[in-house]
């Protein structure tokens, strides 16, 4: 039976986080409001801080402080980029985008796409006629001077996005409708293993895909307009891919995609350059 709330004043923020990953709301409620009041009182952290508070806190056990302590590391951070653009820039900064807009992506993140398909199909269009040509008068068969357009097809569309990702959180059709994938903390940009592994699916699709269209063709197992359809199969799975992540979309606040889940990533919008 708790008795007597406890004194938390004397804790730091840190200390104060570890506590509630351990205390039991239910047979110390007056300890635990204690604690709730001591956390919430709490003003003028940094945000190396409050990132690394973030980092203690059990997700599962307090969803709701993990939240919290996103959104004001994410306002600190924002703060700081702002101050660093006025020092470096001398010009205005735009505001930032408020809390009920930042992750309304849906539509932006649906022309993003549209871009980016569109500058890879051009880019292996590119390739096509400057490879294809070459194959075919050495005399290969249409399956080998096919499969040179579907390997950089999909290392483009592939891998375009994963290095884009990891080094700017942007590809150039997020960057035309002002979205970014960070971390799901917000508190920073992706590392490259995130980066893949919100790819994993098609990269995993894609390789296999290869190899069993390297194995059609040296095998003479193709469809009767001579291309090999182990492609087809990872078409269908993309677009299958596809229809899971806007359905995920839909029925999350921040409009987390599977892939978002997999690499513990968010998209929210930023604000215009």
């Amino acid at each position: 039976m708790d008795t007597a709330p406890t004194d938390y004043a004397s804790c730091s923020l840190r200390e104060l986080y570890q506590v509630l990953n351990y205390i039991d709301r239910e047979r110390v409620p007056d300890s635990y409001a204690s604690l709730v009041d001591e956390i919430a009182s709490r003003d003028g952290q940094t945000e190396r801080e409050l990132l690394e508070c973030w980092r203690l806190l059990d997700h599962h056990k307090h969803p709701e402080f993990a939240e919290t302590l996103a959104d004001r590391i994410n306002a600190l951070a924002s703060q700081r980029q702002a101050a660093e653009s006025r020092t470096e820039n001398a010009k205005p900064e735009r505001p930032p985008i408020p809390e009920d807009k930042r992750y309304k992506t849906f539509w932006r993140r649906f022309i993003a796409q549209f871009i980016d398909g569109l500058f890879v199909t051009v880019v292996a269009m590119v390739f096509l006629l400057v490879i294809s040509p070459i194959i075919l008068n050495r005399g290969a068969d249409t399956g080998w001077a096919i499969l040179p357009l579907l390997i950089i097809m999909n290392v483009m569309i592939i891998g375009y996005p994963i290095v884009m990702h990891a080094e700017y959180g942007q590809t150039l059709g997020k960057m035309a409708t002002a979205v970014k994938v960070v971390d799901v903390s917000e508190a920073r940009g992706l590392t490259i293993r995130q980066s893949m592994l919100r790819d994993v699916v098609p990269l995993i699709s894609g390789v296999v895909a290869t190899i069993g269209a390297v194995i059609q063709i040296s095998t003479g197992n193709l469809s009767d307009d001579g291309s090999p359809t182990a492609y087809d199969f990872h078409e269908a799975l993309l677009g299958i891919w596809f229809l899971l992540e806007v359905i995920t979309m839909l029925f999350n606040k921040k409009r987390r995609a599977v892939h978002d889940f997999i690499a513990g990533t968010v998209v929210k919008r930023v604000p215009r350059r």
